[in-house]
């Protein structure tokens, strides 16, 4: 199976196959581990969101990976520095504009929160104006099976309108009226799917920056175990899905490998390991800082391991995001008790390449920080 290099007018033809092991090889040096920040030229199809020169733009922050990596934390300690705002998971706005007793992050119901109401009003005239087939766009067309027609426009003129003009035209005024009322540098995006990524990479007004959040995958797997309940409905008790050791670990693999695929269509990617932020959130957060060109970030709102929280305006994510006060950042070791043997060896049977690559097997173990 062949795509067509997506340079304008290049004659090359791309394996899918060669593509992602060239993704693989894009990290330097003999121990591929350390965290990098990779540059690639843009193409005219893919990277229109590219910084033009002498443009101040509003940078977007997207926080990309599998499913119960930290995300939300990171989000939330990352939105309380000083020019920037985290909106949570925006590819799940949909639900609670178009669905009532949904919470917004700062507890109030999200139809009826100021700060998403001003954005609505300044961006479409009010919530109710906003067509109700991007939720449909979102959950149908922005599917894993999609990535083609997502990478290169020319395969559907339909998929294109669709998505490359509707979708990305409502998404793009959605984050302009967040920055226009949080008045902030840089805007945060946890929503962590590659669709959603290289959908706002084609937006041309915003700089995009990505964060490729890793975790081991057996504290993953061990995540996904937990039931827990979803603080965001009111008028109904939902719980958070729970899935298999398999299916956990099919899922940290592919959404991984995905990551590591696109890495080269992407302007700016920086990988963050979640033990690095949870052992030492405060020189993580600067590394984070210097890598999107905000050097010297404000970060009086930690004390060592805990960070003093306000309330903040997040659209989905964990339950943290309904948290306020100080609260205490640590290793989440539970997995090392909670999994078997059995179930530990299943995860790595799974995801043992990648866990080798990011450094989480004994003999090829990434020092933290590193």
């Amino acid at each position: 199976m062949h795509r067509r290099a997506l340079g304008e007018g290049s004659p090359s033809v791309i394996p899918i196959r060669k593509a992602a092991v060239n993704a693989l090889d894009t990290i330097p040096g003999p121990n591929r581990l350390k965290e990098t920040t990779m540059t690639v030229q843009p193409t005219e199809n893919l990277l229109r969101g590219a910084t033009a020169p002498g443009r101040n733009r509003t940078k977007i922050l997207f926080i990309l990976g599998a499913a119960r990596t930290g995300s939300t934390l990171l989000g939330r300690l990352l939105g309380h520095v000083s020019g920037f705002f985290y909106m949570g998971e925006l590819k799940a706005i949909w639900t609670p504009l178009f669905e009532e007793g949904v919470l917004c992050g700062c507890g109030i119901p999200f139809k009826t929160c100021p700060f998403w109401t001003e954005v609505f009003r300044r961006g479409f005239g009010g919530m109710e104006q906003v067509d109700i087939r991007m939720r449909e766009l979102r959950f149908h067309k922005l599917r894993q099976r999609w990535l083609p027609l997502l990478l290169c426009q020319r395969l559907s003129r339909k998929y294109r309108e669709d998505i490359h003009r509707d979708y990305s035209r409502v998404l793009s005024a959605i984050c302009r009226g967040a920055q226009e009322v949080s008045d902030c540098r840089v805007l945060i995006d946890s929503s962590k799917y590659v669709q959603d990524c290289i959908v706002l990479n084609q937006i041309k007004d915003f700089d995009l920056h990505v964060l490729h959040l890793v975790r081991d995958s057996r504290a993953v797997a061990n995540s996904w175990f937990r039931k827990k309940k979803r603080l965001q409905f009111t008028s109904r008790e939902v719980f958070m899905p729970q899935i298999s050791i398999r299916d956990s670990a099919s899922d940290w693999l592919l959404e991984n490998a995905l990551s590591e695929l696109v890495r080269p269509w992407l302007k700016h990617c920086t990988r963050i390991y979640y033990e690095d932020l949870v052992s030492d959130p405060r020189e993580t957060l600067r590394r984070i800082c210097s890598a999107i060109g905000e050097p010297n970030p404000t970060l009086g709102f930690l004390d060592g391991q805990t960070a003093y929280l306000d309330k903040g305006h997040t659209v989905a994510g964990n339950p943290i995001r309904f948290q306020e006060g100080p609260v205490q950042i640590k290793p989440d070791m539970e997995w090392l008790e909670s999994l078997d043997k059995r179930q530990k060896a299943a995860v790595c049977a799974y995801t043992w390449p990648l866990m080798m690559y990011y450094g989480y097997l004994p003999r090829w173990r990434r020092p933290l920080g590193s």
